[in-house]
C-alpha cells in the first residue's frame, strides 16, 4: 500500500513539474534586463556537478569587480532544452540573480543566458527574441544554434539602457480553462525625449522599446 501512495504521489508531481512548465511564458529580453541584479559576458573555464565558473570578460550592468564568477547552471527539462551541453570556452551574455550568497540564471527556461561568439549575442528559442526572427546557425563549439542573431555592442547597450527607463512588475493572468500565469507590467521613467534618444540608437534598441511600450498598452 505504502508503495502504492508513492508512485502515485510521484506520478502526480511528475505531471504537475511537466505542466507548469507548458505554461510558463517565457521572459522577454527587457524583462531580463530589468529583473536581473547583474549582467555580464563570460568565458566557461569549468563545468562541475551544478554549477559553472566563468572568467568574467565584461560587466554590462549591476556590480561586480571579482576577474571570476561561479554560476548555476540551466539543467535541461523534458519541455525545455538548452541549445546543446556546457562547454569550456564557450562565451555567455548572462542575466543573473542573486539568491542568498549563489548566483542563479534569470528564467524558468534558462532564458538568461545566450551564446555569444565573435560580434553577435544569440537569442536562442526558449526566450523571446528582439524580432523573433529565428533561424539555424553553424556554432563554432558544437552543432548548431536555433536563434536570432542580434549585434553584440547595440544589444549590450540596448540592455543596459533600458534599466535607466523602465520598471517590471507582474499580475497574474487565468484562462478561461482555468490556466494561469504572470504578465509583465511595464511603468516608463523616461519621458518622451529620452525615450526617442534611446530608441533613435539602433534598431536594437527600437525593438526592446517596442516590446516594453506594448506591455505597457496591454495592461
Amino acid at each position: 500500500m505504502k508503495k502504492y501512495f508513492f508512485l502515485l504521489a510521484l506520478l502526480l508531481l511528475t505531471t504537475s513539474l511537466a505542466f507548469s512548465q507548458e505554461l510558463y511564458k517565457k521572459m522577454t529580453v527587457f524583462e531580463l534586463a530589468d529583473q536581473a541584479d547583474l549582467i555580464l559576458v563570460g568565458k566557461i573555464t569549468e563545468v562541475k556537478g551544478g554549477n559553472l565558473k566563468l572568467d568574467v570578460e565584461k560587466v554590462v550592468a549591476g556590480n561586480y569587480d571579482e576577474p571570476q564568477i561561479s554560476v548555476r547552471r540551466f539543467k535541461n527539462y523534458k519541455t525545455v532544452k538548452r541549445w546543446a551541453k556546457y562547454a569550456v570556452k564557450e562565451t555567455l551574455f548572462l542575466f543573473l540573480t542573486q539568491e542568498e550568497s549563489d548566483w542563479k540564471i534569470l528564467g524558468f527556461g534558462g532564458e538568461g543566458e545566450k551564446l555569444v561568439e565573435a560580434a553577435d549575442v544569440y537569442l536562442d528559442s526558449r526566450g523571446e527574441g528582439v524580432k523573433n526572427r529565428f533561424s539555424y546557425y553553424d556554432r563554432l563549439i558544437e552543432g548548431n544554434i536555433y536563434a536570432e542573431k542580434v549585434p553584440r555592442a547595440e544589444f549590450e547597450a540596448a540592455v543596459a539602457g533600458i534599466r535607466d527607463c523602465i520598471a517590471v512588475g507582474y499580475k497574474e493572468v487565468i484562462t478561461k480553462d482555468g490556466d494561469a500565469w504572470k504578465e509583465p507590467i511595464v511603468t516608463f521613467s523616461c519621458d518622451e525625449s529620452a525615450t526617442d534618444a534611446y530608441r533613435s540608437q539602433s534598431w536594437v534598441h527600437d525593438e526592446l522599446a517596442k516590446q516594453a511600450m506594448k506591455a505597457v498598452a496591454e495592461e
